[in-house]
């Protein structure tokens, strides 16, 4: 009976561990140089699919976890232009720029 339980517990731990996660790590550059570009750039990021996704001002870092068969990530970095913020992949919308509070304007790279 021992033997039967601890093979059982084995065997669902074997399909624990094999299943792939889908769940993508990654860092990207989103412009921004205020407190509430943090809150808008996290918010903007928060897509259906997306666990995690925080934003520093200091290193201008957008760390995000998501799930890659739920979402993009040129999709999530695609909603954080349309908010206003460029990033290494997309510039904003000269309108959404201007929408920011004066304090949060940064200065915007080269196209």
């Amino acid at each position: 009976m021992k033997k039967f339980i601890f093979l059982s517990i084995l065997s669902v731990l074997l399909v624990l561990f094999s299943c792939k996660s889908n769940v993508v790590e990654t860092q990207v550059h989103v412009w921004g140089v205020c407190d509430l570009s943090k809150s808008k750039i996290d918010s903007a990021a928060k897509l259906e699919g997306v666990v995690k996704a925080d934003w520093d001002k200091e290193t201008r870092l957008l760390t995000l976890e998501f799930d890659s068969t739920k979402v993009s990530l040129d999709n999530i970095l695609k909603n954080v232009a349309m908010a206003g913020f460029d990033n290494e992949r997309y510039f904003a919308d000269d309108y959404a720029y201007e929408q920011l509070p004066d304090e949060c304007k940064y200065e915007r790279r080269e196209e």
